[in-house]
């Protein structure tokens, strides 16, 4: 049988060099090695979850809707008053007067259903239309019997987010939608 004490008193050698070896590595790690910062996480302000917007004014809505016309605007804490068809319906404006709203088409196109309660809404106003109402009967965004009620309205916000209740953050359907887009048929 061939004799191995040479083979194991090399053992604790060589373990001696690894370690000397992987220090002076670790060393020049140190030494040459450019620090880098950590990460920091910074979180958006709420006017960029959603589209930037102005916060209307609600008698100024009410009364003098011009002064909003293409203008994204947020219209905030605002009661569903009435819903006109799949994607469309009334606010209630402090005045008393219904405003109506009408969903983006990516509101649209996501199958958001018309809310009920308190709501924010956020939307570009836009000047209504008998043509844009034909198109919208047609569509099923007003149904027929509800259309009486939509000739009334001279403006109209195009919705593009929607908040339900005292939410105000970006999320999905039961959160609210902070999804932006344009419908057809503005100004």
């Amino acid at each position: 049988m061939a004799d191995r004490r040479g083979a194991s008193n090399l053992g604790i050698p060589l373990m001696l060099g690894t370690l000397v070896l992987l220090g002076g590595f670790l060393y020049w790690l140190a030494t040459t090695a450019e620090p880098t910062p950590p990460p920091v996480m910074e979180e958006e302000p709420e006017e960029q979850v959603g589209p930037a917007a102005t916060v209307a004014q609600l008698d100024t809505l009410e009364r003098n809707a011009n002064a909003y016309e293409g203008q994204m605007i947020r219209v905030e804490d605002v009661s569903v008053a009435q819903s006109l068809g799949t994607s469309s319906f009334f606010v209630q404006l402090p005045g008393g007067s219904p405003f109506m709203a009408v969903y983006a088409e990516n509101l649209v196109a996501a199958g958001e259903p018309v809310p009920s309660g308190e709501v924010t809404l956020v939307g570009r106003v836009h000047e209504a239309q008998d043509s844009l109402l034909d198109v919208w009967i047609e569509s099923g965004v007003v149904s027929e019997p509800n259309r009486p009620l939509a000739e009334f309205a001279s403006h109209y916000l195009e919705v593009a987010a929607i908040f339900v209740g005292g939410q105000q953050g970006g999320g999905d359907s039961g959160e609210g939608n902070a999804a932006g887009g344009d419908a057809g048929g503005g100004n």
